[in-house]
């Protein structure tokens, strides 16, 4: 097998030759986080980053040693800075979390074999927790505690900025930004689950219906043992226990937002029963009547055309004009007790009503003699009665040159 890089397998191959100097792959050293480059400045500052070289620095840690004489933060600062040693699985540390530097190869070794990298793993999961893993050293810690307390000034030297908490008292730095909270839980584990927790209550778990978590979850109470599930839940519910070190486990019912994707499991939503009510997250909803303008519908039918007619009028083309080989007759109402005049003013009023959710539309639409619509007009109410007298006031106002035959609300076409 051909040898890809021959200069750094002959030095390795030489170790043993005390006259060549070799390169110790991959041994491993405890440190601690102190510093992880996110950016240009340190977060929420103008401050630069004295670790940012290039977008290629993102991600960097700068540590100390805790089997060395690093003995404080402040005096580490010799140790190079060391980059994640996973590229498909981003997960930074934070400071005061744990994490395990080697050193490995540099993309200059086959310049220069002693000039390697150091790369570091996840955070140890010391406490055994998600939120956060992190072991201070207590004489730094001491620092952010004293009524002086440390400022951003002060901490360029050491690029560890206060930590603020939710209750805006000064923690053991975790870093800028990140509000520690007390009450962030893990999620039980059941047979076969692979699961990825974030550190602020989201997750995705890849599960399964499982006959010893009946009575411990609530997605196993039916179906068959061994079918998939998968829960992405966003947000941590309200618990019976707020205390981090007891875990929980999903439920759709107490969770802010989630996704249950299922085959054959029984996911029972409290809130469908109440009508969406959102009881089962303390939020309280407040009726409000929305008014919508509705869309205003074109007359289909009157007393004396065909809806073939009346659409081809709307577009301006008679059916006289498309069809004169066959014209439409037209039927018309003669009244006995009118004059010619009145006839010709006369004006046939057509609408229809709809009920929208409890609220009443009614749409009127005057039609002349020759088919055309001289007005359309509606009205919106919670009552029907008040919103046919209200379309009515309406087309009256509009000065129409003719006589209103309005029809009574009973002959209106209910939509």
């Amino acid at each position: 097998m051909a040898q890809f890089n021959p200069s750094f397998a002959n030095q390795i191959t030489r170790a043993g030759d005390q006259t060549t100097p070799a390169i110790s792959v991959l041994k491993g050293t405890l440190a601690r986080v102190i510093h992880v480059v996110l950016g240009p400045n340190i977060l929420g500052t103008n401050i630069p980053d004295r670790y940012y070289k290039d977008p290629t620095s993102l991600g960097t840690i700068i540590y100390q040693k805790l089997d060395g004489t690093d003995n404080r933060t402040s005096n580490s600062f010799g140790n190079p800075p060391a980059k994640p040693l996973n590229f498909s699985f981003r997960q930074y540390p934070i400071p005061g979390e744990l994490v395990e530097i080697y050193q490995g190869p540099s993309t200059g070794m086959n310049e220069n074999i002693e000039a390697p990298e150091y790369y570091y793993t996840m955070p140890i999961n010391l406490w055994n927790g998600n939120h956060h893993n992190a072991f201070p050293d207590l004489g730094d810690y001491s620092q952010f505690t004293t009524s002086t307390r440390r400022s951003y000034d002060d901490s360029q030297l050491t690029n560890q900025a206060n930590n603020v908490s939710v209750t805006s008292s000064v923690n053991f730095p975790l870093g800028p930004n990140f509000p520690e909270r007390g009450n962030i839980k893990t999620l039980r584990a059941f047979p076969g689950d692979i699961i990825v927790e974030g550190r602020w209550g989201n997750s995705i778990r890849f599960g399964s219906t499982s006959a010893e978590g009946k009575e411990e979850n609530t997605w196993s109470k039916s179906g068959v043992p061994g079918n998939p599930i998968t829960i992405i839940r966003n947000g941590q519910g309200r618990q019976a226990e707020d205390v981090a070190w007891i875990p929980t486990v999903e439920n759709i019912n107490r969770d802010p937002s989630s996704i249950y994707l299922t085959e054959g499991q029984e996911i029972v939503i409290d809130d469908i029963n109440n009508n969406f009510s959102l009881a089962s997250l303390d939020i309280s909803l407040q009726r409000t009547i929305t008014v919508s303008i509705p869309i205003q519908q074109q007359l289909t039918s009157t007393d004396n055309i065909s809806a073939l007619e009346q659409d081809r009028i709307i577009t301006g083309i008679s059916e006289e004009t498309t069809n004169a080989t066959n014209p439409v007759q037209r039927a018309t109402t003669t009244p006995t007790t009118s004059s010619p005049t009145e006839t010709q003013n006369r004006i046939n009023v057509v609408g229809d009503y709809q009920n929208l959710f409890g609220t009443y539309v009614v749409s009127l639409r005057a039609v002349n003699q020759a088919g055309t619509i001289l007005a359309s007009v509606s009205a919106t109410e919670q009552n029907l009665d008040n919103a046919y007298q209200d379309a009515v006031t309406q087309l009256k106002s509009r000065n129409l040159q003719g006589t209103l035959d309005i029809p009574p609300i009973s002959k209106l076409t209910k939509g």
